[in-house]
Parts: C-alpha cells; structure tokens; sequence
C-alpha cells in the first residue's frame, strides 16, 4: 500500500514539475484491455475487460509531451487443474459381461478465473508529428477489489457409456450410491488469497488525435507476476494489447 501512494505522489510531483509546460490539457479516457487468458484447441483465447480513467497532458512544445493520470483497469487470468481418480464399483466389475470397457478412470477439471481491479498510474513521454504521436513509459498499479469464479467438474467415462441399472444385482442401491456420470458445479468469492497487490509494467504505443478527441492503441508489458506462487498453471506478468478512446480539454497557451 505504502510503495503506491509513493508511486502516486512521485507523479503528482512529476506533473506539478512540468506545469510551466507550454500547454495543459484534462480528459477522460475509455477503452480496453485484451487480456490472453487461456490456450484451446483454436489457440489463444483472449477476453476483454475494463480501462478508463482521467488524464493530464503537458505540452512541452509542438512535439513533446507528458501524460499521466488515474486509471481503474481490470485485468484477468485463468488457471487450469487437472486431477484424476478411480471409480469404486464394490467388487460389480467383476460381475460385468466381457466385452464392456473397464476404464474406471473419473477425471476432475478445476478452472478458476481470477479479475483483479486496480488504480493505475501511468507516466507517459510521447513525440507527436501533427495528429500522430509515439508514446511510452512506466505503469503502477495497486490492486483494490478482486473476483475468483470457479467452475469444477467431474466426468466418469465408464458411467456414460454403461448403464449400471440393468446390471445391479443389488437392486439399484450400488446405482443410488454412485456418482453422476457427469457433474459440474460453479461458485464465486472476492478472495484475494495469493496475489499480489502491486502491478508494474511498461506501456508504449501509437495514437491518433483530431481536434479534441484521441484514439490510442498500446502494448503492456508486465515485469511483476500477478500470484505469490502457485502449484500448478502460469505465474507470469500481465502483458497485454489495449486499445483506447479519449477526449480532452485544452486550455490556452501559457506564456
């Protein structure tokens, strides 16, 4: 917590140091994060997700500039756990006609989603030409809300393709007992068990800007791992593509 208030008054010292500047813009941003969750059979799966704040530009002169502000940006990841088990039939496979396949193997799938919310402080030099501009520099981020939605199943092969009712000698108790041949079960919690609190990456990107309004497209790259540690699954930083529109304020030239 101390290391991003910090962070925070480092950049509004920042901008306080550079308001002699030329030319002080305000604006409100609104866009995106394209966040690469998981890999399927496709490839890449990627889900978007929430970033907008306010920001403050400082123009040095016709091509120089320095923004920073105060973004909530939300950014996700999955992590993916495999168990496997053994079905206990209590002795009835051996009473099963031969022919009938015997893989009692169950297989568990945990898939846990994870959304972390947070206050973000960008710190950005950027050289414009006319409306087109380059821009790059540091992020911070401090995370202030998180949601864990898991979804766990259970899939038993052998009790999808065999019905135990017509060859249950007990009557349909041994059936009554077993599991389903398939179940599923989902839940969500705010836990922040296991991650960090702290994000910080370096942004750079390209921008478009007529009159006041502004469309921007960057790349993120994380240098801190989201998790404390983990058992299984990446523990890797956020790095991203995110894609921004903005409009803006402009005051008058100062002398």
């Amino acid at each position: 917590m101390n290391k991003f208030f910090i962070s925070l008054a480092m950049g509004l010292c920042l901008m306080t140091l550079v308001s002699k500047g030329q030319q002080l813009s305000i604006g409100l941003d609104l866009g995106t994060n394209m966040m690469p969750v998981e890999k399927d059979d496709l490839g890449r799966v990627y889900k978007t997700t929430f970033n907008g704040g306010a920001f403050v530009d400082y123009d040095f002169s016709n091509y120089f500039r320095i923004r920073s502000g105060i973004y909530y940006s939300q950014k996700t990841h999955t992590t993916t756990q495999l168990d496997t088990g053994l079905l206990n039939l209590f002795g009835l496979e051996d009473q099963l006609p031969a022919g009938i396949p015997l893989d009692l193997s169950t297989y568990s799938v945990e898939k846990i989603r994870i959304t972390q919310f947070y206050l973000e402080l960008p710190v950005l030099a950027t050289y414009k030409l006319e409306w087109f501009s380059v821009y790059m520099g540091p992020y911070v981020g401090y995370m202030i809300n998180t949601n864990r939605a898991t979804t766990s199943s259970t899939t038993i092969p052998f009790l999808q393709t065999v019905d135990l009712a017509t060859l249950d000698p007990t009557g349909g108790i041994l059936t009554a007992i077993l599991p389903p041949a398939y179940s599923e079960d989902f839940n969500e919690s705010s836990s922040d068990a296991g991650l960090k609190k702290l994000d910080l990456g370096l942004r750079a990107g390209v921008g478009m800007e007529f009159n006041n309004i502004g469309v921007n497209v960057a790349y993120n790259y994380g240098v801190l791992k989201h998790r404390t540690a983990v058992k299984t699954g990446d523990n890797k930083p956020y790095s991203y593509v995110q894609a921004s529109i903005n409009y803006k304020f402009s005051f008058a030239k100062r002398n």
